[in-house]
């Protein structure tokens, strides 16, 4: 397989799709433009989906898990934050990124689905997007001062939320 750019992509079952993604048949496919290198330091990525097959019952996960660990990101260096949703039937989930007093920080936009958004869509913007199953989307995050931040996935009707601690240092 040759890849048609560099940028964030899935893999994922559509056999049986509902019994096997929800046990985890799935993953990132990330792709780096030639001489470039991927560096999970400064590269996170955040898969959301569903441990069982019952959308309205199944514990919502994040990189596979209901109680991710917590991250620890560097003042002032640039992170590249991927978002994938794979979960079955999750169209309204959202991802937040808050303070410490639960308001929303800012990040740039720098791709989606793939692709590398033009400059007039690569723009700074409050840490909340929605994503839909399917959906990938990668944000610039450069922290400008420390503390204790959350990440949070949420869906809107359910109420449901899983949260991932993040401190900058």
């Amino acid at each position: 397989m040759t890849p048609p750019r560099s940028g964030t992509f899935i893999y994922h079952t559509h056999w049986h799709d509902v019994a096997q993604l929800t046990s985890g048949l799935y993953g990132p496919l990330i792709v780096i433009e030639p001489g470039q290198k991927f560096d999970p330091e400064v590269d996170k990525i955040f898969i959301v989906s569903r441990e069982g097959p019952r959308d309205s019952v199944s514990p919502l996960l994040l990189n596979g898990t209901a109680q991710p660990p917590a991250i620890v990101l560097k003042l002032g260096s640039k992170y590249r934050l991927r978002f994938i949703n794979i979960g079955t039937n999750d169209s309204d989930a959202s991802v937040l990124l808050v303070d410490n007093k639960a308001q929303p920080i800012q990040w740039r936009a720098v791709a989606k689905d793939g692709w590398t958004l033009p400059p007039a869509q690569a723009t700074m913007r409050v840490a909340i997007q929605p994503i839909t199953v399917g959906e990938t989307y990668d944000f610039e995050l450069v922290p400008d001062h420390s503390g204790d931040f959350r990440l949070q996935v949420g869906m809107k009707f359910l109420k449901t939320i899983i949260s991932q601690s993040v401190t900058v240092r």
